[in-house]
């Protein structure tokens, strides 16, 4: 039998964890194989593509068997496991509805389907849409659903503390009107694509905020809503407006998306086994205060880019260069993926050129092109802030876990002494404490009376004498 041929089996895989959660994908074919997408590997019906990077480019292959009218899992990852109902596949083994399978971080589970139903995702938006809310103001908290009917919902928040929560009503045929109590009075507006079950968000004030997050693989981006243009509001997002939150879903009993990564949003699930993360801020353009959070923990990889199909929303980076973020059990790692000849990507005021990768540390910088972009790890950043350098020059708070120091333009530390080099050394902070590394090759520094030549690398603490040059001496403070 073809591997192309259209078969009935009337199964089917549905995400329950992961990227595309809760899309289904009918099997429809009697050889089906799953991997990570990529460019060169688009959607079809025997190749089911999903944006996860703990996916292998193909990492597992489902045949059918005409006998059993059931599939053949095998599993053809080499880096990345393949775990049945909890158990490690390393050969082949029969498949029945209800299995539940991870590949790498995806989590799927195996569904029966209408055998005559057209082998398309697109068909499953067509259900019942319920627009779900929760708001700390109505009855402890408890989750509203509101059937979606019409093309527009009005959401109206009101100053009045009524005992009435929701009350759609309106003379205007298009638009289902949803009264939320709330302490500022505002209107947001969800505009309905009825063919794919998303919607358009757009405020009618930007204070108090309208905040998008976004349940991504790797982590959670935040999004501020603007009077100045709509957003997308898909199933993976939860609006958040003055302590209520609204998502969407085809099932009347969906609770909020989330993922292993937690703030305290309202409406999110929070637990005391929240990760560390860092987080990617977005410091001008159209998302500006818009923020990433990735776990710093184990491994994460996204893109940033015009063609980036990391962040499941079309990034606003229409005119920029591409770099790859990767995340491996605390330590990010940057690398410029696409840079035309009148782009450039800038780290730490040092150039990347296509192929090109550096190390990334709480408070690195990033441009691409006009777009600017902060990463901070929020543990880290809370340590090494409360120290300064006290220097001739004044008080220099630190601002990253990585400071230059010496007299030219780009160091953080910048110090206009005689006997300077222009990047004198650097201080870096570790989870293991402080350290200085020297750089001069002129002369060597001495930290709390021992040298140290060019290369050289000291442990410094709190209250430890740095001479970086004769006459130029610093000391490392704790602040308060």
């Amino acid at each position: 039998m073809s591997t192309i041929e259209p078969i009935k089996s009337g199964l089917g895989l549905r995400i329950l964890e992961g990227s595309h959660q809760r899309e289904f994908h009918p099997l429809t074919r009697s050889v089906v194989s799953i991997g990570r997408a990529t460019p060169e590997t688009p959607y079809s019906s025997s190749y089911i593509t999903i944006p996860e990077a703990t996916l292998s480019r193909l990492h597992a292959v489902f045949t059918w068997e005409p006998g059993a009218r059931a599939y053949m899992l095998h599993h053809r990852s080499q880096t990345n496991p393949t775990v049945l109902n909890g158990a490690r596949v390393t050969g082949a083994h029969l498949l029945k509805p209800g299995d539940i399978l991870a590949l790498g971080r995806l989590v799927m589970i195996l569904e029966e389907s209408d055998p005559g139903a057209p082998p398309s995702v697109e068909e499953a938006p067509r259900n019942q849409l319920f627009l779900n809310l929760r708001s700390k103001a109505i009855e402890d908290n408890r989750i509203f659903r509101v059937p979606v009917e019409k093309p527009r919902i009005l959401l109206i928040f009101s100053a009045n503390q009524g005992t009435e929560a929701l009350n759609p009503s309106g003379e205007d045929d298009s638009t289902q009107r949803v009264i939320v109590p709330s302490n500022s009075p505002n209107e947001v507006r969800l505009d309905f694509k009825p063919e794919t079950g998303e919607a358009m968000v757009e405020t009618q004030t930007e204070e108090p905020p309208v905040l998008r997050r976004t349940v991504l693989p790797f982590g959670k981006l935040s999004v501020f809503c603007r009077v100045s243009g709509p957003l997308p509001f898909l199933a993976c997002d939860v609006l958040e407006h003055q302590g209520t939150s609204f998502w969407l879903s085809t099932d009347s009993e969906s609770p909020p998306p989330t993922n292993t990564i937690d703030e305290k949003p309202a409406g999110l699930r929070t637990d005391s086994t929240e990760l560390s993360g860092g987080t990617l801020y977005f410091l001008n353009g159209a998302w500006k205060g818009a923020e990433l959070l990735v776990a710093t923990r184990g491994a994460r990889s996204f893109e940033l880019g015009p063609r980036s199909k990391s962040l499941l929303h079309k990034l606003p980076l229409q005119h920029c260069p591409s770099c790859q973020l990767t995340v491996q059990d605390g330590k990010t790692r940057i690398r410029a993926v696409s840079v035309d000849d009148d782009q450039f990507i800038d780290v730490n005021g040092d150039l990347l050129f296509s192929g090109e990768s550096t190390d990334m540390f709480s408070g690195t910088k990033i441009l691409l092109g006009d777009a600017e972009f902060l990463w901070r790890v929020q543990e880290d950043h809370n340590i090494y802030s409360r120290f300064q350098l006290n220097t001739p020059k004044g008080i220099f708070p630190f601002t990253k876990a990585v400071v230059k120091i010496g007299t030219a333009a780009h160091c953080e530390i910048n110090l206009r002494l005689p006997n300077l080099a222009p990047v004198t050394g650097e201080i870096r902070y570790t989870k293991d404490g402080f350290t200085y590394t020297h750089r001069n090759l002129a002369c060597p520094a001495r930290v709390d009376g021992v040298e140290v030549s060019l290369g050289l690398t000291a442990s410094v603490r709190a209250g430890s004498e740095l001479e970086l040059a004769p006459g130029a001496g610093v000391r490392l403070e704790e602040i308060g």
